[in-house]
């Protein structure tokens, strides 16, 4: 498998190496996150509560560094497993995106780093109440936060 890292995943990545922890092929896959699109707007499920979201961004994958088109700081909702990227809920946003083509997302808070794209984002766009895409099917919400590699990773 293959684990393309964004310009989040390299830092964080380095931040794990300098701390002695990393991904490693023998380690367990990491969680998924769950993506949803609402009237052009991205909501993101996070396999963790995190304690605090630092910064959200989107951006255009490419084969080499994935510049952000969308950076956001300072979330005014309180930080749950469910993060929306609509920009009223962000002290700052810089850039806008899109939903009409591929495209990535990543949300760092204090306590993880969490990636994912999303090749043909029409896949998560007019999903039933609950429901969000996750690396290519369609599952509710519990059943995501069912999922052995969710339940599995947080404390």
């Amino acid at each position: 498998m293959l684990i393309k890292l964004g310009r989040i995943g390299v830092r964080a990545l380095a931040v794990l190496m300098v701390a002695g922890c990393g991904f490693f092929p023998s380690d367990p896959i990491p969680p998924s996150v769950a993506i949803r699109i609402d009237d052009g707007i991205v909501s993101v499920v996070l396999p963790c509560s995190p304690s605090d979201i630092e910064l959200a961004e989107v951006y255009i994958p490419t084969p080499n560094v994935s510049d952000p088109v969308w950076v956001a700081r300072g979330y005014l909702n309180s930080p749950t497993r469910i993060v929306s990227f609509d920009p009223n809920l962000w002290a700052t946003v810089v850039g806008k995106y899109d939903v009409e083509s591929e495209f990535g997302v990543s949300i760092v808070s204090t306590d993880y780093v969490n990636e994912t794209e999303i090749s043909n984002p029409s896949l998560a766009e007019h999903l039933p109440q609950g429901d969000y895409w996750v690396e290519g099917s369609v599952m509710s919400l519990d059943a995501f936060l069912a999922l052995p590699s969710v339940t599995e990773a947080c404390p």
